[in-house]
């Protein structure tokens, strides 16, 4: 079942079915008191049980336990059809540094077509 769905084309492209709408609503709440801004930075951390941490801007913004809520976020920003492929690609090329640091073996770099650039929509 899934946590959230994308649909580029659509008004809303992001969509949480009704069963999951509590894990999107506690995601959503990080963000309410930020003032968003050209050069705003989001990073989002997620453990092995499943927790998301939000911090925006060098500050924790909330942390939640969702496995569904993790792997929905993976899907969409590292999936087939990415909104960003630059942020696509500098993901996969952290990954492999931190695997290289945990001594795990060398992984095929991510294709040429995920290091082009992005032409943000308007």
């Amino acid at each position: 079942m899934a946590l959230l769905t994308r649909d580029p084309s659509a008004s809303n492209p992001v969509a949480a079915p009704q069963d999951n709408a509590p894990a999107l609503a506690a995601f959503k709440d990080h963000f309410q008191h930020v003032a968003f801004h050209k050069g705003t930075e989001i990073r989002l951390a997620m453990s092995r049980d499943g927790t998301l941490r939000t911090v925006v801007d060098s500050v924790e913004a909330g942390s939640l336990r969702s496995p569904a809520l993790c792997q929905a976020i993976t899907d969409i920003y590292v999936g087939a059809d990415p909104p960003s492929a630059t942020a696509k690609a500098d993901f996969c090329q952290t990954m492999t540094a931190v695997l290289a640091r945990k001594g795990a073996p060398p992984v095929v770099a991510p294709s040429a077509a995920l290091a082009e650039p992005v032409v943000p929509a308007v």
